[in-house]
């Protein structure tokens, strides 16, 4: 053997995503998001699914902000603008919300969580 250790192979940015998946550990979890996004910024899905995470443990203004990254690169893409409204509801800006859903559904008429959460949302606010 030599003096010198074999450099592990680095990981490429499906790999950190799909750790990232399969992680129970909600910081490692974003941490794996995180290295999968530095590497690949452009990817709209990985903003998405960190967006979504971040909702999940409570962390709503980043989840904004995730989501505002993806629409940056696709403007049109409704699962940004529905997790995007998630957030915004959890912060009760309910009027941003909804504005989110509804743009969700100008860009895909038949998301149904889209539809779900501007009926309920609508419903709590009458």
């Amino acid at each position: 053997m030599g003096w010198f250790k074999k450099k592990e192979k680095e990981k490429t940015a499906e790999e950190w995503f799909n750790l990232g998946v399969q992680e129970d550990d909600h910081e490692k979890q974003l941490e794996y998001f995180t290295k999968a996004l530095e590497i690949e910024p452009q990817v709209v899905i990985r903003w998405i699914v960190k967006g979504q995470a971040l909702i999940n443990y409570g962390r709503y203004e980043a989840a904004i902000i995730c989501c505002d990254k993806a629409l940056e690169i696709d403007p049109e893409n409704a699962s940004s603008w529905n997790i995007k409204g998630i957030a915004l509801q959890n912060l009760d800006r309910n009027d941003e919300a909804i504005k989110c859903y509804e743009k969700a559904l100008v860009f895909d008429p038949d998301y149904d969580s889209a539809k779900q959460n501007l009926i309920i949302l609508k419903s709590i606010l009458t």
